[in-house]
């Protein structure tokens, strides 16, 4: 009787420990892994590298998707002129290269961009493995011009 007892006790523990660690896993902010302070997008002349700064800090290496999304201003307001997309591995080693271009964030999709006003948008996707879910993070950058 007690071994049964005790069977069963065993796997209602079992049971709320793996519950408790799934919520856990739900709760820890994507910013454990990825964190964006700034992206900065400067102005620039048609024909021109489009520069940029970035502030970000790799924790702890993942595994990742990138979106970029560019909107431009236009009369009627902001619509979505160039998405970009790509997969890569985040490693706490991993440099920004110098200088940085818009070319390079966004490549191979939005480069040369015609005159006008834009946003980015970028958001990156860690890839959980097995008990963690995707976390997301995502940065808007500053408004920028292209000039003639």
């Amino acid at each position: 009787m007690w071994r049964e007892f005790f069977g069963v006790v065993s796997l209602c523990v079992a049971g709320l420990t793996w519950m408790a660690a799934g919520v856990v896993a739900y709760l820890i902010p994507a910013s454990t892994w990825l964190e964006v302070r700034d992206v900065r997008v400067f102005d620039s002349k048609v024909g021109q590298p489009v520069l940029m700064a970035v502030a970000r800090k790799i924790n702890f290496d993942f595994n990742g998707t990138w979106v970029a999304g560019i909107r431009r201003l236009e009369p009627d307001g902001w619509t979505l002129y160039c998405p970009a997309a790509g997969s890569a591995p985040y490693r706490t080693d991993s440099m920004i290269p110098s200088p940085l271009t818009l070319k390079w964030w966004t490549y191979p999709s939005c480069d040369p961009l015609p005159p006008g006003k834009y946003q980015m948008r970028t958001t990156w996707t860690i890839q959980g493995d097995g008990l963690l879910p995707d976390k997301t993070v995502t940065a808007d950058s500053n408004i920028f011009e292209i000039l003639p």
